[in-house]
């Protein structure tokens, strides 16, 4: 982002964001005006997945210990596919799909993909640092205080600089929403976004080299 570009709040970790939601909105919408122009990274992105689909490398031994006996049940040469994939593709076909259909700017899915199928790095199939994740401008989540006491619908939205974003039940149908242009969400579902949790993106976690290393 260029020097001129507001920064987000510099809020506490999980404390509301600030009544003044429209000035918030008008200095991120400033902002993905400026960067949404750049060059998507999905076809090199859907191909590390179709060649892990068909080159099916043998899973780490850490995952092995981890299912024990159970292991022999799962299969491990799988990926997570984003909600607006048709239902009913296969996996390979729905990459295809997606190359196709999401041409253009679109860190959301991109961000999507790579944050759901982080595996593939931690595992130690493809180097973390060639499929740089694209970093969220904005996150909000319901607070797990208020999830936890009921007090509110677990919620969440996440916008990119080249306008893209993430809903997960904005309105209240449980539902996952990516979309190329998230910006008309900001001002749609301004009561319901002020009143989340602000969230400061993780390095190695939300955007960057997604390489923590496998679980154990």
């Amino acid at each position: 982002m260029s020097a001129e570009t507001p920064e987000t709040p510099d809020l506490p970790e999980g404390e509301a964001l600030p009544e003044d939601w429209n000035r918030i909105v008008e200095s991120i919408t400033e902002a993905v005006s400026r960067e949404r122009k750049r060059e998507s990274r999905l076809g090199r992105i859907a191909g590390m997945m179709a060649d892990f689909l068909t080159r099916k490398p043998a899973p780490p031994q850490s995952w092995l210990d981890r299912l024990g006996k159970r292991a022999a049940k799962f299969d491990y040469h799988q990926i997570q596919l984003p909600p607006n994939v048709p239902a009913g593709l296969e996996e390979l076909e729905a990459l295809d799909w997606l190359k196709e259909n999401c041409s253009g700017s679109f860190e959301a899915l991109e961000h999507y993909l790579l944050t759901r199928n982080h595996f593939l790095f931690g595992d130690g199939h493809y180097p973390a640092a060639e499929h740089p994740c694209p970093m969220p401008l904005l996150m909000l989540e319901t607070s797990a205080e208020a999830v936890e006491n009921e007090e509110d619908e677990d919620r969440c939205f996440l916008i990119f600089a080249d306008g893209s974003g993430y809903a997960y039940n904005l309105d209240d149908d449980g539902e996952e929403e990516l979309l190329q242009d998230a910006t008309p969400l900001l001002r749609r579902h301004a009561e319901i976004l002020s009143k989340l949790a602000w969230h400061p993106p993780v390095e190695g976690v939300d955007y960057g080299a997604l390489d923590s290393g496998p679980e154990t």
